[in-house]
């Protein structure tokens, strides 16, 4: 006689299964990846996507999967199931990406403007961040033009935003996420 032990399932609905299977999911294959290893799946191709593109590990293997997980769902013809794959798939992406890098990020801020000196003493006085101005060059236009760059949280984002609108909405603004900021403001250096 065969005896097998069922462990209960701990949710008969399939949404809240696709998430925290996807939450589960991510947290394990970002620990993986963490420590420099491969489940030996989809995650290599992922993984060399990543290495030759500026995609995160996260978003690569989300491309991979999606093409199996769509394959998949046309073969079943099971679209209903393909659509909690997606889901599961997307936060697994998402939580891989965040134990990679972390969660907490902020962004570096560059501004070129003609109202730089303005732009840099309101930066001061209401956000109490510092700046840094560095040398620009245009070839366009044969120019040189001082860019300012200064890094700010996620929060300060809006705030800064509006503070260069309203002194300059002419002004050259590039926002770009940092995953590592040490220094006075942030994180105490290592």
């Amino acid at each position: 006689m065969v005896y097998s032990a069922r462990i209960p399932t701990p949710t008969d609905n399939e949404i809240l299964a696709a998430l925290y299977g996807g939450l589960l999911l991510g947290l394990g294959l970002g620990l993986i990846f963490r420590g420099g290893a491969s489940t030996g799946g989809t995650d290599i191709v992922g993984q060399i996507l990543n290495r030759f593109t500026n995609m995160s590990v996260g978003m690569s293997i989300m491309i991979v999967d999606v093409v199996v997980i769509t394959l998949a769902g046309l073969t079943t013809n099971s679209i209903e199931l393909a659509l909690l794959g997606y889901l599961a798939l997307f936060l697994s992406s998402k939580v891989i990406d965040i134990v990679l890098e972390g969660m907490d990020y902020a962004r570096a801020a560059f501004v070129v403007s003609q109202k730089n000196e303005k732009i840099v003493e309101e930066i001061y006085e209401k956000m109490k961040r510092g700046v840094t101005i560095l040398d620009g060059y245009s070839p366009y236009t044969k120019e040189k033009k001082p860019v300012i760059m200064c890094v700010i949280t996620k929060r300060e984002t809006q705030i800064f935003r509006s503070l260069v609108k309203d002194i300059d909405d002419e002004a050259f603004v590039i926002l770009t996420d940092v995953f590592e900021v040490l220094g006075r403001g942030f994180r105490p250096r290592i």
